[in-house]
């Protein structure tokens, strides 16, 4: 069975149209579709750069304010076997 080099799929559980290009199918591609493909590739990679910059930002954020720990009184029931130390 042939491999396919560009696939198109439509989710409607997730309303969510997706395209899958085979590295290798580039070469069907003209030469400025596959610059445009570069770019939109790179464009992906600087938004999951800055996402992640941003994550990281707030778990250090909420680092330096430290933690906001509190005490929670815990019970134990009759059914519930106790804790072996």
């Amino acid at each position: 069975m042939a491999r396919r080099r560009l696939n198109f799929q439509y989710d409607r559980e997730q309303d969510e149209f997706v395209i899958r290009i085979d590295p290798e199918g580039l070469g069907i591609f003209p030469e400025e579709t596959r610059g445009h493909l570069r770019e939109a590739n790179k464009e992906l990679l600087l938004a999951a750069r800055s996402f992640l910059d941003r994550m990281i930002e707030r778990n250090e954020e909420r680092e330096q304010k430290g933690s906001r720990r509190r005490k929670v009184q815990v019970t134990r029931t009759e059914s519930e076997p106790a804790a072996e130390s």
